[in-house]
């Protein structure tokens, strides 16, 4: 069952301390219309295609992965959108093809204008609203995804029973041509 009332603001904001990880882009999987900043921590669209190595790992979608997977326990990590009209981020199997499009495995948000939407086989509308700042919380052992507006300390909305039987990776993609970020101490960003 997903909802918007997720694990509840006191625990988003204990666990920013507590299960906050240090992340990074990967540049290996970063689909070739992204352009990330040499500390790997800041992602944008270019409409020039680069010249990348090709590997099993890279995205064809305009999606970038983190550094990290994680197969157990608790975490979180925050990144800043600021200003951005669309975004979307989340969480996919590590085992999944990367050059299509995933119709399982995926468990993201998607944002336009002042809207949130589940991003998947379907865009369900969740929430309205803007953030500058996203918290995402998962407990791995119990399935659970939580996407939080940081400066409100509000769960925009949680993915629940998720059922996770590998490893999982955050992701993110900018869609337009604004900057995403995370944070310097444990976060991505996108602007």
């Amino acid at each position: 069952q997903d909802s918007t009332s997720g694990t509840g603001p006191q625990e988003a904001e204990g666990s920013a301390g507590r299960h906050a990880v240090d992340l990074k882009l990967d540049p290996e999987t970063a689909d070739p219309h992204l352009l990330l900043s040499a500390d790997l921590k800041q992602v944008s669209f270019t409409r020039q295609v680069k010249d990348v190595p090709k590997n099993n790992k890279r995205f064809s979608y305009w999606f970038v992965g983190a550094d990290k997977c994680f197969s157990s326990g608790r975490f979180y990590f925050e990144v800043s959108v600021g200003q951005k009209e669309e975004w979307i981020l989340g969480l996919i199997e590590e085992s999944l093809p990367r050059n299509n499009y995933p119709v399982s495995g995926l468990w993201a948000l998607y944002f336009r204008m002042d809207k949130f939407y589940t991003y998947g086989k379907e865009k369900v509308p969740v929430a309205r609203g803007k953030v500058e700042r996203v918290g995402v919380f998962v407990d791995y052992d119990k399935g659970l995804i939580s996407f939080y507006n940081v400066e409100t300390a509000t769960c925009i909305y949680s993915f629940s029973h998720c059922g996770f039987m590998e490893e999982i990776c955050p992701c993110l993609c900018p869609c337009d041509l604004d900057l995403l970020s995370i944070p310097a101490n444990c976060n991505l960003s996108a602007s």
